[in-house]
């Protein structure tokens, strides 16, 4: 990458930090929004790395959906007498909470923290004070100051679960060329699915290092039904999971109609962002409901029409003690959301329109069964098709059946991306110092690629 180009972003990416970010932050800690130790880490000013027994892989996973996808392969990684150490980044509150859930295999926490700006000095000089063995980024987080350092200090990169939205691609390609040269840097791009591996293509991603692992949220664990108790019991429940401003508005006015054939029927709803949660929960009062929060316990929801979920983490539980699974993010413009949460409990799920960015989820689920797409993002087709499923109890049955099995028939994408990790640590000579299976082994993991249904692993070549 030519020199101005970096020199232009690094001067760009300090501007940013200082002018908006840094404000930003103090703001937050100010309103007790966020802790004051915060700024050490956006800084990137991280210590103990050097002083650990073996160099960690490092994995960074951006938000709460990204962090709890990166869960099946943090146990991966970490698996056997002598697992690799892991420690977590993340970039928001709600990774940091996601964060909290991962354990090791000894049942003890994952060490945690934000990863900084990306300014290219500071992180650079972060990488050198942490030590990894290898920086592992799940999903899309494209930051070229930290994959830049990694290339620079010889760190092996590996992009895993890799996705990018359709909408982005026009952006990405006015700058490929600087997209190129960045993404010259992992040693391995995972990605879920062929449509990504042509999105990636199309940004500047080299086509020898991007295989198709497959979504890494098939592997999830079905969540614990600790949470089943805090909605309406003994009636129809619709639990409807991630919602955009407009579904919830949607969604009552489904439940009213619903309610002429189930006059108990009931409705959780978990706002994608549970700062919205009184507005949700105005709204559903204002229909007409008894609304409860999910935080005030079993005695208020049991008696609520309504119960919206204000906290971060319930939401794959609360499907366990749902008749019907409703996808949010797909009933408005916003691609949908993840699918297999519900799939992973055997409920039957309904999902909108608005599919691209769950498309591979859905369309696993769809082939075998397990999901009813509802067409027209209107009320009246959606209380036809919740109505459908609350009236037909075998059919639910019939239908969670089948994505559960779906699901379990698709798990292992794993082990495909710690294969990747493994072998760019073997064939970068890195010393692994514990990582079951690393070097020579591990160079023929199957993977399937669009070259074919073995496609090894690539390698770690950079250009020059």
């Amino acid at each position: 990458m030519p020199k101005l180009l970096t020199g232009l972003y690094a001067l760009l990416a300090e501007i940013a930090v200082w002018s908006v970010l840094f404000p930003l932050e103090l703001l937050h800690i100010a309103i007790g929004r966020a802790p004051a130790g915060v700024l050490e880490e956006r800084l990137g000013r991280a210590t103990g790395g050097r002083d650990r027994a073996r160099p960690p892989i490092l994995v960074h996973a951006v938000s709460a959906g990204e962090m709890a996808a990166a869960g099946p392969l943090v146990a991966r990684l970490g698996a056997g007498p002598e697992g690799a150490e892991v420690v977590l980044t993340t970039g928001n509150a709600a990774g940091r909470r996601a964060a909290g859930l991962i354990r090791r295999q000894d049942g003890s926490s994952v060490p945690v923290s934000y990863l900084p700006w990306d300014r290219p000095r500071a992180v650079d000089r972060w990488l050198g004070t942490l030590a990894p063995a290898a920086v592992v980024i799940v999903e899309t987080e494209i930051w070229p100051g930290l994959f830049l350092a990694c290339r620079r200090r010889g760190i092996p990169l590996v992009v895993v679960n890799g996705r990018i939205y359709p909408r982005d691609v026009a952006r990405y390609r006015i700058a490929k060329g600087f997209f190129r040269s960045v993404l010259a840097c992992p040693a391995a791009i995972g990605v879920q699915s062929a449509a990504e591996r042509d999105r990636f293509l199309a940004i500047g991603a080299p086509a020898d290092r991007v295989v198709i692992g497959g979504d890494l949220k098939r592997d999830a664990p079905a969540a614990s039904i600790r949470s089943a108790a805090c909605v309406p019991s003994g009636r129809p429940l619709v639990v409807a999971g991630s919602t955009h401003p407009g579904e919830e508005r949607l969604l009552l006015a489904a439940l009213a109609g619903l309610r002429r054939d189930f006059p108990h029927a009931g409705l959780v709803v978990a706002p994608r962002h549970p700062r919205r949660t009184g507005a949700v929960a105005r709204l559903a009062a204002s229909a007409g409901f008894r609304v409860a929060l999910h935080s005030e316990g079993p005695g208020p929801t049991a008696r609520a029409d309504v119960v919206v979920v204000d906290e971060i983490g319930p939401l794959a539980a609360l499907y366990a003690a749902a008749d019907v699974a409703l996808i949010g993010g797909s009933f408005v413009p916003m691609g949908g959301h993840n699918p297999l949460e519900a799939a992973a409990h055997s409920r039957a799920i309904v999902i909108g329109p608005s599919t691209g960015h769950v498309d591979g989820a859905v369309e696993l689920l769809e082939a075998a069964g397990g999901i009813v797409r509802v067409r027209s993002a209107d009320a009246v087709s959606l209380e036809a098709a919740l109505s459908g499923l609350l009236a037909d109890t075998p059919r639910r049955e019939a239908m969670g059946a089948a994505a559960r099995a779906a699901l379990d028939a698709a798990r292992g994408p794993s082990e495909v991306y710690a294969g990747l990790v493994r072998t760019a640590l073997g064939e970068r000579g890195a010393n692994l110092r514990g990582v079951p299976g690393a070097g020579a082994g591990l160079t023929s993991v199957p993977i399937s690629g669009p070259a074919g249904p073995a496609r090894r692993p690539p390698g770690t070549s950079r250009p020059g």
